[in-house]
C-alpha cells in the first residue's frame, strides 16, 4: 500500500515556517523521527532565504519539537504523550482504584455549611452576584491564609488569591519566560506541571531527586543548560512523596546563590493538609513565587490558593489575572474562609493527616518486608520501581489493584508505578504487596483465583 503524501511546508517568513511544520506535527503528518528537508533545499523550494528556514528550524528546536540528528539533519522529536490527568481511568467496577492521585472523599469536609455562609456573605448584595470592577482578594480570606502561612512559617508577604496551584505556577511562569526556555524539574515531576509547561511551550530539564525532593549537586549541573526558572515541591511531592529538609534547603540556597536572576517556585500543593515541615526556597534568589494549594486538603472543586512572591513577580501575576480571569470567585474564596476559620475543620485536617501517613507507612512496610525499595515521606503518593511499567500495571489491575504508570511523570528516571495510598485500608497493605510482588515475577495469578 502507498504511504500518506508527503507533507507539504508552506510559507515564506521564519514563523509562518515554523508554524506550518509544528501543523503537521500536532496532527501527526510529521510523527517522531520524520527528517525535515535539509536548510537549502527547503529554502530553494519556499523560494526563501537559508537564514530565514535556518531562523525558523531554531524556533522548533526552542520549542523542542525537533533536534538535530548529526548527518541525518534536522527531525521531528518524540513528544511526552498527554497525561490526560483530568480523567479518570476506564477500570472495571470491581478494581480498587489506586491511580487517581485524589484524597480520599470521607476525610475532606462537608462544603454545604461554608457554601451556606458563601451564600450569606451576598446579604449586602440582596443575593446577587458581584459586578465587574467590584472582585478581588477577599480580605477576610487574605488574613485567614496568612494566619496559617504564619504558623507554617512561610514566607513573608501579602497573600494573592489565584485559582488552584497550577493557576498560580503557569501565572508565574508565564509572565516571566519566553517560548523555549528550559524549566527545571524534579524527575519523575507531576504529570500537571510537565502538561503545563508543554502548554507554555517551556521545555522541562529533568533534575535529579531522592526522598528529600531536589539534590543539591544535580541542581548545580542543571544550571549549565542557563534555564530561566525552577519548579520544585518543598514537601508532599507528586508522585514520589518526597518532603524536603532543613538540610535539603540549606544545600539548594547555597546552590542557587550563583544563579540569583533565576525565578524558583515552590509548589506547596497539600497547603493545610501538609504533614511535615515547610522549608521553602524563597529568598534564595531575588525572583521567587510560593504557591499554597487549598483543593487536596479541603476539595478538589475549590479551585483556590495563596500565591506569594517578590514584588516583580506578584506585580506580574497580579496584572496577567487581571487582564484575564478578573478574579477568583469571590463565593469560592468566602467558602474556603469559612472552612479555613472552623474548628471541625482543623479537628479533620489532623485525622486526614494521621490518615494518610498510617496508609502510606503501612504500605511502604509492607513493600520493603518484600525487598521492594518504595518510596514516600510525606502526602499520599508512593513511588514504586518497577522493571516493566505497562506490564505490572496490567497485572497488578488483572488482580484488582489499578494503579498509574510513571510514564506520564518521568522524563529520564527509570521506570515505575504511582500508587495512591488515600483510600488504601491498612489491611490491605500486605495484600496489596503480596500482588505487587507476584506483578513483577510475572506471576500475577488473577483476580479469578
Amino acid at each position: 500500500m502507498p504511504g500518506p503524501p508527503p507533507f507539504a511546508i508552506t510559507g515564506r517568513g521564519a514563523g509562518d515556517i515554523a508554524d506550518a511544520i509544528e501543523a503537521g506535527i500536532v496532527d501527526g503528518a510529521l510523527p517522531a523521527g520524520h527528517p525535515l528537508p535539509t536548510v537549502r533545499n527547503l529554502a530553494a523550494e519556499l523560494g526563501t532565504s537559508t537564514a530565514t528556514v535556518a531562523a525558523a528550524y531554531r524556533r522548533l528546536g526552542e520549542r523542542g519539537l525537533v533536534r538535530g540528528n548529526g548527518r541525518a539533519g534536522t527531525v521531528v522529536r518524540p513528544r511526552r504523550p498527554r497525561s490526560a490527568r483530568r480523567v479518570a481511568l476506564a477500570l472495571p467496577p470491581d478494581v480498587v482504584d489506586l491511580s487517581s492521585g485524589n484524597p480520599d472523599p470521607a476525610l475532606l469536609p462537608d462544603l454545604r455549611p461554608a457554601l451556606a455562609a458563601a451564600a450569606d456573605a451576598l446579604n449586602g448584595t440582596d443575593g446577587r452576584s458581584a459586578l465587574y470592577g467590584h472582585g478581588g482578594n477577599a480580605a477576610e480570606l487574605v488574613s485567614a491564609l496568612r494566619r496559617r502561612l504564619d504558623a507554617d512559617h512561610a514566607p513573608p508577604g501579602e497573600p494573592l488569591v489565584v485559582g488552584g496551584s497550577l493557576d498560580g505556577i503557569g501565572r508565574a511562569l508565564a509572565t516571566s519566560t519566553r517560548p523555549g526556555d528550559r524549566v527545571l524539574v524534579e524527575d519523575p515531576a507531576y504529570c500537571g506541571l510537565l502538561d503545563l509547561l508543554d502548554a507554555l511551550d517551556l521545555r522541562p530539564h529533568p533534575v535529579a531527586a531522592d526522598d528529600r525532593g531536589a539534590r543539591a549537586d544535580a541542581v548545580a549541573e542543571s544550571l549549565t543548560v542557563r534555564p530561566a526558572a525552577a519548579v520544585f515541591s518543598p514537601r508532599g511531592h507528586n508522585p514520589t512523596g518526597a518532603a524536603r529538609t532543613a538540610e535539603r534547603r540549606d544545600e539548594l540556597a547555597a546552590v542557587l546563590s550563583a544563579a540569583p536572576g533565576l525565578l524558583v517556585i515552590d509548589d506547596d500543593h497539600l497547603g493545610p493538609g501538609a504533614d511535615r515541615p515547610l522549608h521553602p526556597l524563597a529568598g534564595t534568589t531575588t525572583r521567587w513565587a510560593y504557591v499554597y494549594g487549598t483543593s487536596k486538603s479541603l476539595g478538589p472543586d475549590l479551585r483556590v490558593a495563596a500565591l506569594l512572591a517578590d514584588p516583580i513577580t506578584r506585580h506580574r501575576v497580579l496584572g496577567h489575572q487581571q487582564a484575564s480571569a478578573g478574579w477568583v470567585s469571590l463565593l469560592l474564596q468566602h467558602a474556603v474562609h469559612a472552612l479555613l476559620v472552623d474548628p471541625a475543620t482543623d479537628a479533620l485536617l489532623d485525622r486526614a493527616r494521621e490518615t494518610y501517613r498510617a496508609r502510606r507507612d503501612a504500605l511502604l512496610d509492607a513493600l520493603r518486608r518484600r525487598g521492594h525499595s518504595a518510596s514516600a515521606t510525606s502526602g499520599y503518593n508512593v513511588w514504586l520501581p518497577v522493571p516493566h511499567e505497562a506490564t505490572t500495571s496490567q497485572a497488578l489491575q488483572n488482580e484488582g489493584w489499578a494503579v498509574r504508570p510513571g510514564e506520564a511523570f518521568r522524563l529520564v528516571s527509570p521506570p515505575a508505578v504511582r500508587i495512591t495510598t488515600a483510600t488504601l485500608a491498612t489491611p490491605q497493605a500486605d495484600l496489596l504487596a503480596d500482588a505487587v510482588d507476584r506483578a513483577i515475577a510475572g506471576t500475577g495469578r488473577g483476580r479469578s483465583a
